[in-house]
């Protein structure tokens, strides 16, 4: 994939845990990483030493799943609390929700709107988040040894960016429109990541109320794109090449396909075409495309 791009890998951490590389998808990106990399910078959030997160857990006709990741989250050290977005308007709560955070000793609010919509996530009381956030879809386990590796990079290259362990593109075509794609562009960068999960600072969180009018009218109207939106808002808000940052990790695995009643949007027909159109809504909406190529990967092997 990265054959026709000037690549320079480094090894930058090792443990008896995992070996992190990061890959530079051109010579450009290893010049600024210096820059990029000093955590004194006076843009830095503060985050603690040692990692204690919130999780925001959105969750819809998944309950199956939901065990499995809840249990999956409940034991892990770094979760301090789990704020879980009720979707199933109407339905009743199961009893292992608040049973398995318990039996871990970890805080649950559970939070539920009165219509079903993916961006209710981004309309919780950030009074209920400790500094550092996980946004993440109810079909996703992973290790915590990732998580960890995540964090410590997150906070090393800047708290106010986010940082992801999945991540998209976009190409853009000669008339100026933008088209949605999976995984890495064919210059081996990304540009959007995604609740997979992914990092985000409690200050930016709260920003999110002040997205555009006309973005969270996107949103309810679409059902979808609530992670593209993120991404735009903190890009235009940075005014940074790199936005956010994407670590890949083999210990992430989505299990949507065992879902016996919702198994994801991306599922559903015209999947790509509604993010294509919400990308180029977006960037209408800005009145630029903010979204630039990232050419920095972290990659975890465990």
């Amino acid at each position: 994939m990265f054959h026709k791009t000037r690549i320079k890998k480094i090894i930058l951490a090792l443990s008896s845990v995992c070996v992190v590389y990061v890959i530079f998808a051109t010579l450009d990106y290893v010049e600024k990483w210096p820059i990029a990399a000093n955590p004194d910078s006076s843009n830095r959030l503060h985050l603690p030493v040692e990692p204690q997160f919130t999780l925001l857990l959105q969750t819809y006709k998944r309950n199956d799943l939901l065990e499995v990741v809840l249990d999956n989250w409940a034991g892990m050290k770094i979760i301090k609390k789990i704020v879980l977005v009720w979707n199933n308007i109407g339905q009743p709560i199961p009893d292992f929700v608040y049973a398995i955070p318990k039996r871990a000793n970890i805080d649950l609010h559970v939070v539920t709107p009165k219509i079903n919509k993916p961006c209710n996530r981004l309309n919780v009381s950030a009074d209920l988040m400790t500094d550092a956030i996980m946004v993440a879809d109810d079909d996703i386990v992973i290790k915590e040894s990732a998580l960890i590796e995540g964090y410590h990079w997150w906070k090393k290259l800047g708290a106010n960016k986010l940082m992801g362990f999945d991540c998209r593109s976009y190409t853009t075509l000669q008339n100026g429109s933008y088209v949605y794609q999976k995984r890495l562009n064919q210059d081996g960068g990304y540009s959007i990541v995604l609740p997979a999960p992914y990092f985000i600072h409690k200050n930016n969180y709260k920003l999110l109320k002040d997205m555009p009018k006309e973005a969270w009218n996107m949103m309810e109207t679409l059902g979808r794109c609530d992670d593209i939106t993120v991404n735009f808002y903190v890009a235009n808000l940075l005014k940074d090449k790199d936005h956010a940052y994407c670590m890949l990790t083999r210990s992430l695995k989505k299990i949507d396909g065992k879902a016996k009643q919702f198994q994801g949007q991306h599922r559903a027909g015209a999947h790509r075409d509604t993010r294509t159109y919400c990308l180029n809504k977006l960037a209408k909406i800005y009145g630029y495309m903010p979204l630039k190529t990232s050419g920095v990967i972290l990659y975890v092997k465990l």
